[in-house]
């Protein structure tokens, strides 16, 4: 039944881990073989004729190849590491490796906050970040855009432009060569507002389209400009040049907006000159709609154009201009739907897997019946979970709600308001892109600025302005607050529709309405604007980025449910150990009514050893409320410290330093045990177990109050001091009793409450120091430090029946010659420098460089501290099966411990391949599982030794418990010098370092003798 128990556990954690690393497959419908592009944005096509498409408002980047079947999407509108959030511009260079214009705003979705350019390889997983710009300062030329455009690769070179200020910049990045990148700049003010678009033609001529109607020429070498007004063919046709394209034989395309057409635009010694080459009307079975961006790709005499209209991706030959292809639809190629439907598969028996676990532990462990506790317990959960799924649900609905209609409220009445202070006969002498900028455009700018106040306040922060005219019949945008447009910017379709809101804007009413676009999402509203004639000449839009509260929405809930989740399992393992202490007490009463006799149930003699337990759990909560934080709140102060000019601490790398404070409270909490056991057999246990609580206490508040990285180190040591003494204290009390059985159950208790209560303190102690700082978790654990007190004097300290002098054993009489003997035989040698030290190393994973990690992927302390729940869940729940499979299957304790120092090594390599979050996890569950069975084997290899039985079980034990700590001394060390080779190459190294260990431990344990049964 264990090996089926086992067998069905490793199974749904196999299924479990491909279904967690392909959940937007299940978001894909099980029967689809297709799918329908949604607002495409930009295209793209490589030598190999492989499409890649920006679409979803810019949130989704997808790439198929030429017979249109998709080989990969990345998902967008996230903030974390390797996605992006809005996809701007795409280049992909010679080996396939795709390239991601990404630009990040703010919560709001207003301002953007960061711009970098992301790498990703061939078949779309992420790589690097080759180039990044943070945006502190909140312009309005930043509102939902950003500097950085004209992404390409070209000759073995990326290179893409940014606009700014003061002049235009052009980044070139040779990743045949240094992977350095330089930078070239032309001053020009304003640069951002006057702008479409730019591109380098050669190495001493930029191209400019402007939103003045003008193609410009930048000569570096004549220092000039040359520039051309774009005259208009026809009369009633309007030309908008837009973006620009440079082939390789330096012809230069430009987008027409207005006219929806593509250019050819040539410079030669007989001036300029232009040629349409295609008009979208002139294009079979394409709808008529505005194209913004090419692409052309030449290979083999051919040039390819490629370009996003509508809600479709068109290829169009340039050598034979003609139309080749319109893409309206992605197919999916057989392994993608072979792939889904084995992860719903997976889903599925994940699914299967635990209701036959959960029908396994009904028939089997609970014997056809529900324990009253456990009934109790999962009644709880259940109504806990049902109230705060309801209650969540119908509370963010009707936030949601209540949102959009204040949106609505506030941007109706700033349209009214505003639209009445604007001088609409301005607009009259606004005729043409060469206006853009002039005085009058200047004067309705300032003034719709100044009438949100730029967005400073509460009331306006995050809301932007558009401005819009008809142009010819034209529906046409006039103004944003960003100045992205020129003042005839066309939109088609948009007004035309039947009681469209511009539509119904035009003729006097103020409408709203929720909108997604090829740029975004949004909720607005719009008007008029009059002029004093009491004419419509224009209607404005004022609004907000819902995207981004959608997304903070999303994340509120999530949030609140991972809290219920995490709540609960906290309840139950503290109402575990409330039920636990509530039993003992009732045993306690009886075990005392009964004169020391047979308790009336038949079972076992009561002991106060089991009080231990309790007492482990209170205060392992209290020195593990930190456990999250303490290498982040050491980075933070080392920090400060180098900021003040000072030199680096001891002449030691950053990363080293930042692990010193658990490196010296493992070392004083060694210090505690050695000095502790010299004393405890003279003082009592009952003096040093308040001895170590006090320093406990001490030390909890001195790391609140620490200031510096002295007073932290400092406080570190005097915590592991009085935490050395307390565990000491604690064995010893389980030590004095006399019966077998009832010793080994106190152990197995006392070291499952301090689990718990490592467990709980995390969670708590991330939850407080998001909410109250790393200080106050410090101040609040001491509290429980009290506690924890008090509940030893209570039950234990002031218990007479306990005896208080620890007897000493013969085997603590032996000489300093036979303690070096033990320490240096070669079966205790090897077992701690290859078996113990180097796995206990590992096992520090958690406590030093899990908080780092975490942090820098943006993960807040409580989630840190959730994700040691995770760990400690594993090893309470699952360690016990998978420990009693080994201890049956694998008859050897030396092979359960090579296969221990196994699943340390792997674990570190899973997290040196992935280096992600997800990686994380299932290192996280790959450590709880090897933690759970492993040091169990370590023991009972330990205590099988034949010199160990010879010196004794206590002593060996104590040497045991320090060899474990100079592990945990050195842990932070070596973790510090892994950071220094670098993150997954330290990782691979110290994961084969464990497995050579492991070896070396299994040959000598092999040709020497010492063990009992050998």
């Amino acid at each position: 039944m264990q090996k089926r128990i086992l067998f069905s556990v490793v199974l749904l954690l196999i299924f479990a881990t491909i279904v967690g690393f392909n959940i937007p497959l299940l978001t894909e419908n099980l029967f689809s073989t297709s799918f329908k592009l949604d607002s495409p944005y930009k295209a793209i096509m490589d030598s190999e004729k492989n499409s890649y498409i920006i679409d979803m408002s810019k949130r989704r980047v997808i790439k198929i190849d030429a017979d249109n079947r998709l080989l990969f999407e990345i998902d967008g509108g996230l903030r974390k590491e390797g996605t992006f959030f809005y996809a701007n511009d795409l280049a992909v260079d010679s080996n396939g490796n795709l390239y991601i214009l990404n630009l990040i705003p703010d919560n709001a979705g207003f301002y953007t906050k960061r711009e970098e350019i992301l790498k990703f390889s061939p078949e779309g997983k992420f790589l690097s970040k080759i180039y990044e710009k943070q945006y502190d300062e909140e312009r309005t030329t930043l509102v939902q855009r950003g500097e950085f455009l004209s992404l390409i690769f070209r000759n073995g070179e990326l290179s893409w432009f940014a606009l700014g200020d003061d002049g235009v910049v052009y980044y070139q990045l040779n990743l045949e060569k240094d992977n350095r990148v330089s930078s070239r700049k032309l001053l020009h003010n304003g640069a951002n507002i006057m702008f479409y678009d730019v591109k380098a033609i050669d190495e001493n001529r930029w191209i400019f389209s402007t939103k003045q109607g003008e193609i410009k020429v930048f000569d570096f070498q004549k220092k000039e400009y040359t520039s051309n007004t774009m005259v208009s063919e026809q009369a009633n046709y309007l030309k908008v040049c837009y973006s620009l394209f440079v082939d390789n034989d330096l012809n230069v395309y430009f987008t027409d907006i207005g006219g929806l057409s593509l250019y050819q635009y040539t410079i030669g010694d007989g001036g300029i000159g232009e040629k349409r080459i295609f008009s979208v009307d002139e294009l079979e079975g394409v709808d008529r709609s505005i194209f913004y961006f090419v692409n052309i790709i030449e290979n083999d005499g051919e040039k390819i154009l490629t370009s996003a209209i509508n809600n479709s991706i068109i290829h169009y030959d340039l050598v034979l201009n003609k139309l080749i292809d319109n893409v309206d639809k992605i197919e999916y190629k057989t392994s993608h739907i072979i792939e889904r439907t084995a992860i719903y598969l997976a889903a599925l028996l994940s699914l299967f897997l635990i209701i036959y676990l959960v029908i396994i532990l009904y028939k089997y462990r609970l014997k056809g019946r529900i324990p009253k506790i456990l009934y109790t317990i999962s009644s709880m959960i259940i109504i806990v979970a049902v109230a705060t799924s309801l209650i969540v649900t119908i509370m963010i609905s009707n936030f949601s709600k209540r949102y959009e209609d204040v949106v609505i409220e506030k941007s109706s009445l700033m349209v009214q308001l505003i639209s009445k202070g604007i001088d609409g006969d301005l607009f009259e002498n606004i005729k043409s892109q060469k206006d853009f900028m002039g005085s009058d455009y200047q004067k309705i700018r300032n003034d719709l600025q100044g009438a949100l106040n730029y967005n400073k306040d509460k009331w306006n922060s995050g809301y932007y302005f558009a401005v819009y005219r008809l142009i010819d019949d034209a529906f046409c945008g006039f103004m944003y607050l960003s100045d992205e447009i020129g003042p005839t910017h066309p939109f088609m379709g948009w007004y035309e529709e039947d009681e469209s809101i511009p539509s119904l804007a035009f003729h006097g009413d103020i409408a709203h309405e929720k909108d997604q676009d090829e740029f975004g999402t949004w909720i607005y509203s719009m008007g008029p604007i009059k002029n004093s004639k009491g004419e419509v000449v224009a209607i404005i839009e004022i609004g907000t980025d819902l995207y981004s509260f959608n997304q903070e929405n999303k994340k509120l809930v999530q949030g609140i449910l991972l809290d219920v989740i995490t709540m609960l399992i906290v309840l139950i393992l503290t109402s575990v150990e409330i039920i636990y202490f509530a039993h003992l007490l009732t045993r306690k009463k009886e075990f005392e009514l009964s004169n020391g006799f047979d308790l009336p149930d038949g079972g076992s003699f009561f002991s106060y050893s089991s009080f231990v337990r309790p007492f482990n759990f209170i205060y392992s909560l209290a020195i593990s409320m930190s456990i999250a934080f303490v290498p982040i709140m050491m980075k933070n102060l080392y920090v400060e410290f180098l900021s003040s000019g000072a030199l680096p601490l001891f002449g030691l790398p950053s990363d080293v330093v930042i692990a010193l404070p658990i490196s010296i409270e493992m070392l004083f909490f060694g210090i505690g045990l050695l000095i502790g056991g010299s004393f405890i057999s003279k003082m009592g246990w009952r003096f040093l177990q308040i001895v170590g609580i006090i320093f406990a206490f001490v030390g909890l508040l001195l790391s609140g109050y620490s200031a510096n990285i002295y007073m932290f180190l400092i406080s570190r040591g005097v915590l592991g001091f009085g935490s050395g003494l307390v565990l000491l204290t604690s064995r010893s009390i389980i030590n004095l009793e006399k019966d077998p059985i009832i010793k080994s159950s106190a152990y197995s208790n006392f070291y499952s409450g301090g689990l718990a209560g490592v467990t709980v303190g995390a969670v708590f102690g991330g939850f407080f120091a998001d909410r109250f700082g790393f200080s106050n978790v410090f101040y609040i654990a001491s509290v429980f430090a009290v506690v924890a007190f008090i509940f030893a004097y209570q039950i234990l300290i002031s218990n007479k029946s306990i005896i208080n002098k620890v007897i000493k054993s013969v085997s603590e009489k032996l000489s300093f010659v036979s303690a070096l003997k033990f320490l240096f035989n070669i079966k205790v040698l090897s077992y701690f420098l290859l078996a113990i030290i180097p796995t206990y190393a590992a096992g520090m994973f958690l406590s030093y460089y899990l908080p780092l990690f975490a942090e820098s992927k943006g993960l807040n302390i409580s989630d840190i501290g959730r994700l040691f729940m995770l760990n400690g869940l594993l090893i309470i729940y699952l360690g016990p099966v998978v420990s009693s499979f080994v201890k049956k299957s694998v008859k050897d304790d030396r092979l359960a411990l090579i296969l221990g120092s196994a699943g340390w090594a792997v674990s570190l390599i899973i997290f040196a391949v992935t280096g992600n979050i997800l990686g994380l996890v299932l290192t996280l569950i790959v450590m709880g599982i090897t933690e759970g069975f492993c040091v169990v084997a370590q023991n009972d290899y330990f205590l099988d030794l034949r010199i160990v039985k010879e010196i004794g079980e206590d002593i060996a034990v104590s040497y045991f418990e320090v060899a474990v700590k100079i592990a945990e001394i050195l842990a932070p060390i070596i973790f510090g010098w892994v950071l220094i080779m670098g993150e997954k190459k330290g990782m691979w190294v110290f994961g084969i370092a464990i497995l050579v260990a492991a070896a070396l431990f299994f040959i000598i344990s092999n040709i020497k003798e010492g063990r009992k049964n050998e």
